[in-house]
């Protein structure tokens, strides 16, 4: 046999060879096989449509989708779990009988499954999660409202008054306090705070006056009708002195901040009573002094 005619031989035997044998192996390893899904509290119609939305996708992708198991390398097995009007899907990916991957989402209707399936099979493909396979076009309503939803708080006003001290202000006299504010309850422990309290008093010719509009914060030991709590506020005040005599006027305006301890009644109700003894001051001085107030307030948050 002539050299040229021996190499044409090898050469059809060769690829006699790879038609029989690396071919269809390398076709087996690129198909896949969906097979019948299961199904809870659902139909099986329902399981049955997820499973060739799937299997849609994938040849969508450019995957080869078998009709067999037998010849097919990868198999995608899943399940379709019905919660309300939602659904949710599981799917595993199988080579060699051993599960090599595995991820489930939600559908939040019916008319979600499509992109569902969608995802899921870019996922079984990439062996990402579905978290990791979104794209801007294939978002479900789940996804668009997830982080969005929070717990709602509990908003009230409050108003309280009491004897106060007018301290480093040149006043022993005691001062009428008064307290506005607004309150939002995060957490049944936990109550942020918008205020402005304030203490006026006078004696003989002299008026003193201070007050801080701040933002604090309330914690609250427990949760019972009778709630014990301490807070703490910072945020921005003034005080003054005045003579009505000399006319003379003295005063300092800065940061300041306070600090309290009381409780709450009637808490489990709408409407609570509040006793609380307060102390705040400036980091100001007036005439030398850190002016601040003491005071026992009682009032209402409604």
């Amino acid at each position: 046999m002539k050299p040229f005619e021996r190499m044409r031989e090898m050469s059809f035997k060769f690829v006699a060879f790879l038609m029989a044998f690396v071919l269809p192996v390398l076709g087996l390893a690129d198909s896949y096989y969906v097979e019948k899904f299961g199904s809870v509290s659902t139909s099986q119609e329902d399981a049955d449509s997820v499973r060739e939305l799937i299997a849609s996708s994938l040849s969508s992708m450019g995957e080869s989708v078998s009709p067999t198991a037998k010849d097919s390398a990868i198999v995608v097995g899943g399940k379709v779990v019905k919660l309300g009007a939602s659904y949710v899907i599981t799917v595993s990916k199988r080579k060699g009988g051993k599960v090599v991957f595995g991820t489930q989402m939600k559908a939040a209707r019916a008319e979600e499954l499509d992109v569902v399936a969608n995802r899921l099979a870019r996922a079984l493909v990439d062996e990402q999660q579905v978290a990791v396979a979104q794209r801007v076009d294939d978002v479900t309503e789940s996804e668009a409202s997830k982080g969005t939803t929070r717990t709602a708080t509990v908003n009230r006003w409050s108003v309280g008054f009491g004897p106060y001290s007018l301290r480093s202000m040149g006043l022993d006299e005691t001062a009428f306090g008064l307290y506005l504010g607004y309150n939002w309850e995060v957490k049944p422990q936990v109550a942020l705070n918008l205020s402005y309290e304030s203490a006026s008093g006078e004696k003989e010719s002299k008026t003193s006056h201070m007050g801080i509009f701040a933002l604090g914060a309330n914690y609250f030991f427990n949760t019972s009708d009778i709630s014990p709590f301490v807070g703490a506020k910072f945020g921005y005040g003034s005080a003054q002195n005045w003579s009505l005599n000399t006319f003379e006027l003295a005063s300092s305006s800065g940061f300041g901040g306070g600090l309290s301890a009381g409780a709450h009644f009637f808490r489990t109700s709408r409407v609570n009573l509040e006793l609380a003894l307060s102390w705040q001051f400036l980091f100001t001085d007036l005439k030398g002094q850190r002016p601040s107030t003491t005071g026992i307030r009682i009032g209402l948050l409604f």
